[in-house]
């Protein structure tokens, strides 16, 4: 088994040599979800097209979801709720938590189960961990 739980939309395309900091955040700070820069695909080709960024959803009182995208030189916060496209814990982590809600069902239209995780992580003493690109 592996050390490491990574949880990729279908639309989020890897790129070579993405593990290694992963793994290795998550080594010295096992509670972290750590969240990776992520890229724009071309969804005929599956190129890549332009540098990857970082993202975070800002959330409405009516639940709807605004991606707030920026760069990591120029703002540093820490991120509150999980932007759901690429997550990745460490097994021991996600196993605490005990993983997605089970009856969270049909609800990624609204990203509830990206609060309710989020909530969770936080309330539990993990945190959010965005790597630099």
């Amino acid at each position: 088994r592996g050390k490491a739980i990574a949880f990729f939309d279908c639309y989020v395309k890897p790129l070579p040599g993405w593990a290694d900091p992963v793994l290795s955040t998550l080594q010295t700070s096992p509670r972290s979800v750590v969240l990776p820069a992520i890229a724009d695909i071309d969804p005929t080709t599956w190129d890549v097209k332009g540098s990857p960024k970082h993202f975070d959803n800002i959330f409405t009182w009516e639940v709807e979801a605004v991606q707030l995208y920026f760069d990591r030189k120029h703002v540093n916060w820490s991120f509150p709720v999980d932007q759901g496209h690429v997550h990745i814990f460490s097994r021991s982590w996600w196993q605490e938590l005990g993983g997605y809600d089970r009856y969270m069902r049909g609800s990624s239209s609204l990203l509830t189960e990206n609060i309710e995780l989020s909530l969770r992580v936080l309330l539990c003493g993990g945190k959010f961990e965005a790597l630099e690109d």
